[in-house]
C-alpha cells in the first residue's frame, strides 16, 4: 500500500534523475560499457527512474532536518502556526532559550455592596470587561473582604449608596489587550446577593502579549548558541554562567577534551 504522505519536490526529482544519468553513464563508459539511458527505455524509465525517487525523498528529508534546526530556515517548512510553535520551541530549547510566555495586566478595582458584610468570593469568580475580558481577584484561593474594613461611598444627598472594598485584579490571561481603561465591569459570576458594581479606578498595566513565532525566531538570531561560544572551554563557562547566574553554582570540563563534556553543578541539584 503506498504511503500518501510521502512527498516528493519534482525538481529533487528531476536533479536526481540527472545526477544519475551523467553519474552511471561515466562510470559504465570507464568499464567500456555504453549506457542508453534515453527516455521511455527501460533502463531509465524502470532503475533511474526508481533509484531517482529514493534519492529525491532522501533529499527533501535532510532538508526538512536542516530547516527544523535553523531560526533562519524553519519558515521554508510551510507549517501551520500549531505546528511551528513545537518546531520553533524545540529550536530555542537547544540554544538554551524559552518562549516568553508574556505578562498577565493588573490593576485597581472596588467592589460596590449594599449591605455591610463579611463576603466571600471564591478564587474562580470570574470578572468581566466589556463581555470577553476576564479578571480574578486571586485564581488561586478563595478571598474573604471583612465588614470592618468596608469604607462607605455617599450619594450627592450625603446618603450611604454603598459599602465598598478596595482590591487588586488581574487578567486571566497575557497581553495587552487586558490593560483596561477606569470604568465599570459588565458582569460577575455570581457570589453574593449583595453585590452592586466592580469598578476599575486605574488605568490598568503590565499586560504583555505571548512572543510570537516570528519574535521568537528574531530573537533566536539575535541571542541563541553560536559556534563562537561553544568554541572553548572560557567561552562555554562565561555562556551558560551568564545565561544562569542564579542556577549554576560551578561548571568542570571533563572526558577527552571534549567541550561538550560538562558537568554542571546547579544550586540545590
Amino acid at each position: 500500500m503506498a504511503n500518501s504522505s510521502i512527498i516528493i519536490n519534482p525538481v529533487d526529482l528531476q536533479e536526481a534523475e540527472n545526477f544519475l544519468v551523467d553519474y552511471l553513464t561515466t562510470k559504465l563508459a570507464e568499464e567500456g560499457i555504453t549506457a542508453n539511458f534515453v527516455r521511455g527505455g527501460v533502463e531509465r524509465d524502470i532503475v533511474i527512474r526508481s533509484i531517482a525517487h529514493l534519492v529525491a525523498f532522501m533529499r527533501g528529508e535532510a532538508a526538512n532536518i536542516k530547516n527544523r534546526l535553523s531560526f533562519s530556515l524553519v519558515n521554508k517548512l510551510g507549517l501551520a502556526d500549531e505546528a511551528a510553535n513545537d518546531v520553533l520551541e524545540a529550536i530555542a530549547s537547544n540554544v538554551f532559550m524559552d518562549r516568553s510566555g508574556g505578562k498577565t495586566s493588573t490593576g485597581p478595582v472596588e467592589l460596590h455592596f449594599s449591605v455591610n458584610e463579611d463576603v466571600k468570593i471564591p478564587k474562580n469568580t470570574r470578572f468581566f470587561y466589556k463581555g470577553n475580558l476576564v479578571f480574578y481577584i486571586n485564581p488561586n484561593e478563595d478571598t474573604i473582604l471583612s465588614r470592618d474594613k468596608q469604607l462607605i461611598s455617599l450619594d450627592t444627598s450625603g446618603n450611604i449608596a454603598s459599602y465598598f472594598s478596595r482590591v487588586s485584579f488581574i487578567a486571566e490571561k497575557a497581553g495587552s489587550d487586558y490593560d483596561i481603561s477606569p470604568g465599570n465591569f459588565v458582569s460577575t459570576d455570581s457570589f453574593s446577593p449583595f453585590f452592586l458594581q466592580a469598578t476599575a479606578t486605574e488605568q490598568f498595566t503590565g499586560g504583555k502579549p505571548k512572543e510570537t513565532n516570528a519574535e521568537l525566531a528574531e530573537r533566536g538570531k539575535a541571542e541563541g548558541l553560536t559556534a563562537r561560544m561553544i568554541s572553548s572551554s572560557r567561552a562555554i563557562k562565561a555562556f551558560l554562567q551568564n545565561k544562569y547566574p542564579d542556577d549554576i553554582k560551578q561548571i568542570k570540563i571533563f572526558g577527552m577534551g571534549d567541550y561538550f563534556s560538562l558537568f554542571i553543578h546547579a544550586l540545590g541539584g
